[in-house]
């Protein structure tokens, strides 16, 4: 911007005595020193494309957050970029499925979070996979604590047009009588525990399902180095900011989904993926050994890779260990040319860093096996793993 000379507009016969001498001074003082040094440099302190990384720890800083810089993907500028872009959007909508989707874009993450429920006699915890037209709904807003085995309840809620209703069709009987002041009626007060009032809430049939614990389900755009999805401290980048978004009594899960696309025609399966800049390249490759995927009974999983994947392959290279599929997973969608998986999530459950599957028949015949770069967690995360098989 051109600078005005604000002398050239006094009057010939003023420039030369004190008034000249004071605009002057002024001009120096308020759009040179002032401007340039004081305003312009607080200024690129709250632009981003004009931050440096002390400035955008600073920024972060003054807003209560914590930023995690390690190695890897959080040690670079773009990552920076993208947890300063987000922190007062986190901030409004924290708790709530939109806060979580921002923690998506940071991590280069396609993802979602669900609320989960209780199975009746033990302890598996099932995600309930849908939610209403808005993002901003809390995942979890009411709290009925059965204080018995230290899991803690709650219900995702919904609202039906006219009415409160929560997910999965249980509601507050519309019919129900609604008092006033039993000081004032004369009339018994009414708990949530009363079985002709509230059937629903009876012990054992709707309360013991609601739980505090909560899904974050995501897949992988990029790789981050030639080894891994990401990387462990990225992970744990993942595991702080989750924790500063969510509510204290919340419990999450992160669950890797991993689907894989393989030929149909028993041939060996590329997959390039790239890292976030595309400066890095890995590969992940599959092949259907057998014919028929609906045949499967048993996974295997292995932190190594045969070197060369082709129909004479057993089963993983180096395995960690093996699951029954019926007893183990729930099976989401399954045919001769699909097989997508979900672990059964128990409470607090910790997983294996992997490389390899094989999936096996009941003969213990090896139909299926794929490799990719490693998938991980950070060691306090909660985990689970959803493998997605197509045949194309």
């Amino acid at each position: 911007m051109k600078v005005i000379n604000y002398k050239k507009l006094l009057p010939s016969t003023m420039r030369k005595n004190r008034w000249g001498q004071f605009i002057d001074v002024y001009q120096s003082i308020m759009e040179v020193d002032l401007k340039d040094n004081k305003i312009n440099a607080i200024r690129d302190k709250i632009i981003l494309d004009r931050m440096t990384q002390t400035d955008i720890e600073n920024f972060a800083y003054r807003f209560g957050f914590d930023l995690t810089i390690l190695t890897g993907y959080t040690e670079t500028f773009e990552y920076l970029k993208r947890e300063a872009r987000t922190i007062i959007l986190r901030i409004i909508n924290k708790s709530t499925r939109k806060a979580y989707k921002y923690i998506f874009y940071i991590f280069n993450l396609v993802g979602d979070t669900y609320p989960m429920i209780k199975n009746f006699e033990g302890t598996e915890l099932y995600p309930i996979e849908y939610w209403w037209e808005s993002d901003e709904n809390p995942i979890i807003v009411k709290t009925l604590d059965a204080g018995d085995d230290n899991l803690l309840y709650e219900v995702p809620y919904v609202f039906d047009t006219g009415m409160n209703q929560f997910d999965n069709g249980f509601t507050f009987d519309m019919t129900i009588p609604v008092y006033d002041s039993p000081k004032e009626t004369g009339l018994p007060h009414i708990t949530l525990d009363d079985d002709e009032y509230f059937p629903t809430l009876e012990p054992f049939s709707f309360l013991d399902l609601l739980t505090r614990h909560f899904l974050i389900t995501y897949s992988f755009k990029f790789i981050e180095n030639v080894d891994e999805f990401i990387s462990e401290e990225t992970c744990k980048a993942i595991y702080n900011d989750v924790n500063q978004v969510k509510r204290k009594i919340e419990v999450p899960y992160y669950e890797v989904q991993l689907p894989i696309e393989t030929n149909d025609d028993n041939s060996l399966t590329t997959k390039t993926y790239y890292s976030y800049d595309q400066s890095i390249t890995a590969n992940m490759k599959s092949i259907l050994i057998g014919s028929d995927l609906s045949d499967a009974t048993t996974i295997q999983f292995g932190n190594s890779a045969h070197s060369i994947i082709d129909l004479t392959i057993t089963g993983v290279n180096n395995l960690i260990t093996s699951y029954t599929i019926a007893d183990d997973f729930t099976i989401e969608d399954s045919s001769s040319i699909k097989l997508h998986i979900r672990k059964i999530i128990s409470v607090l459950q910790k997983l294996f860093n992997f490389t390899e599957i094989a999936i096996l028949d009941s003969g213990a015949s090896c139909i299926y096996y794929a490799t990719f770069p490693e998938v991980n967690w950070y060691s306090e995360m909660n985990a689970n793993i959803y493998i997605k098989i197509d045949l194309v």
